[in-house]
């Protein structure tokens, strides 16, 4: 099964992004210059994420892709994805408990 997009990115010219699935294997392309360079790019997350509001062309595949993903080594991924995002804020929040308190410690000496 292949799903095909035309997004609004940085570019005149609006970019291509394809999903294929494949048993349980999803890949995805961008024509954006960061998935051009191997990297991860905006367009092909925000998609999979269910975003679809720089949609130009191809915005009714959305509850296709999201099926799509459904069971692939992708989904797995975002999953990954979620709970790290998770992970980091939590870490920033416990920084900031603790800066706090080792402000309120140093702070206690110089009464």
């Amino acid at each position: 099964m292949e799903l095909r997009f035309r997004v609004k990115g940085s570019q005149p010219e609006p970019y291509t992004v394809v999903f294929i699935r494949e048993g349980d294997r999803l890949t995805g392309s961008c024509t954006c210059e960061g998935a051009a360079s191997g990297q991860n790019c905006k367009h092909r997350l925000a998609l999979l994420n269910g975003d679809i509001s720089a949609v130009v062309s191809g915005a009714e595949a959305g509850a296709e892709l999201k099926a799509m993903l459904a069971g692939s080594d992708v989904e797995h991924w975002l999953k990954e994805l979620v709970s790290a995002d998770q992970a980091i804020e939590a870490a920033k929040h416990h920084r900031h408990g603790v800066l706090k308190a080792l402000a309120r410690t140093l702070n206690a000496g110089s009464r």
